[in-house]
């Protein structure tokens, strides 16, 4: 009686119903395992990033004979200088965000990719609050149609327009002012507007000119002097 039900079970085992089954489309399958994968690779990349912060702030290449930090990522990390420089800016871009809504947030980023998330950095570092609203955008956007909508909020002309007026040097400081990090913008929108209002011209350009040549004097004091 033993081995006849064992042959039943072993028989009804190897039955497979086929009525009623339909099996996902094979390129559905590809898109989940490469969008688990993304998942992965990002979340290993903003790990990736904070070590890169930790490196700067260490200056880790100098130990290693390296005299610039992009060689030596290169060189001895095998990370090319573009791509850890964009999960710098994505890491920092978490950093301004409230501790308890960065896990949230990392989910996020790896939902619209590193590429859209560097595009939004630009926005957010002005404006922490608006995460979630740019993250919206950004996953129902194609990267080139987010990246006019940052120019736009940021007051910068869209690709391919001229700057339309404004007083001269205005777009050079708002690029100036959107790049630097949050925590020095302040402290460099007081240096320009100072030093416009001592020589009377209002005009970015003039005023990172001016800038230029202080800092030209400041090294020739120090006996580096700029060679003719």
């Amino acid at each position: 009686m033993r081995g006849k039900k064992r042959r039943l079970n072993t028989a009804t085992e190897t039955i497979k119903p086929t009525e009623n089954i339909e099996s996902r489309p094979k390129w559905e399958e590809i898109d989940d395992r490469l969008r688990a994968f993304a998942r992965g690779v990002v979340s290993a990349f903003l790990q990736f990033a904070e070590a890169v912060r930790d490196a700067y702030e260490d200056k880790v290449w100098e130990r290693f004979g390296f005299p610039e930090p992009e060689q030596y990522f290169l060189e001895r990390v095998g990370i090319a200088p573009r791509t850890f420089r964009r999960y710098l800016r994505i890491n920092n871009m978490l950093a301004l965000l409230p501790a308890a809504d960065r896990e949230h947030a990392a989910e996020e980023v790896a939902r619209i990719g590193p590429n859209k998330a560097e595009v939004i950095a630009a926005i957010v570092e002005t404006s922490p609050g608006h995460f979630d609203e740019w993250v919206g955008k950004a996953a129902g956007l194609p990267r080139e149609a987010l990246e006019e909508q940052v120019k736009q909020a940021l007051g910068l002309p869209p690709r391919g327009r001229a700057h339309d007026g404004g007083p001269p040097g205005e777009q050079f400081g708002r690029f100036i002012l959107n790049r630097v990090p949050p925590d020095r913008r302040d402290q460099v929108e007081w240096v320009f507007d100072t030093i416009q209002k001592v020589s009377g011209r209002r005009n970015y350009v003039a005023a990172f000119l001016d800038l230029v040549d202080i800092g030209e004097s400041d090294l020739a004091a120090q006996g580096h002097v700029r060679k003719q």
